[in-house]
């Protein structure tokens, strides 16, 4: 499995390329009033919003400031921007035994690429967690905003 290694809140994760459709450097952040805490808030790329979003059950993910890099990540119709610290490619990568799912986390099992072990983040676990009002707020047509 093709895999974009990166940092996130502290801990190596491993996100599937097929999820992944690019990563930038972040400008301007407008808070959502009523949004979960894992909201972060809305930015704007490429003529399309999309919500900033901490991941769950992590302590933190990054700093949704202006110039921080972000990881959009897609599953099915849904886009989120994710704080990442660094990015370290794309690389080929293996499950490692024992890696399956221990919780119901984002983070899904564990592969190891470039020499090292990564936490896999399952697109599939974390699109299940975000909420119907997320879900319909990043879907919603530009009529409808």
């Amino acid at each position: 499995m093709r895999v974009c290694l990166c940092e996130l809140a502290g801990v190596s994760v491993a996100i599937p390329v097929s999820a992944v459709e690019e990563v930038f450097a972040l400008g301007s952040v407008t808070p959502v009033p009523g949004a979960p805490p894992w909201v972060l808030g809305a930015t704007s790329r490429r003529g399309r919003v999309l919500p900033v979003l901490r991941l769950p059950d992590l302590p933190t993910t990054g700093a949704a400031r202006p110039g921080a890099s972000v990881l959009v990540l897609r599953e099915g119709e849904l886009r989120a921007a994710i704080p990442i610290e660094a990015t370290h490619g794309i690389q080929e990568a293996l499950p490692l035994p024992g890696g399956a799912p221990a919780a119901a986390g984002p983070l899904q099992g564990a592969v190891s690429a470039d020499g090292r072990s990564w936490s896999l983040l399952s697109p599939g676990a974390l699109a299940g967690i975000w909420t119907e009002e997320v879900r319909r707020w990043t879907t919603l047509d530009e009529t409808e905003r």
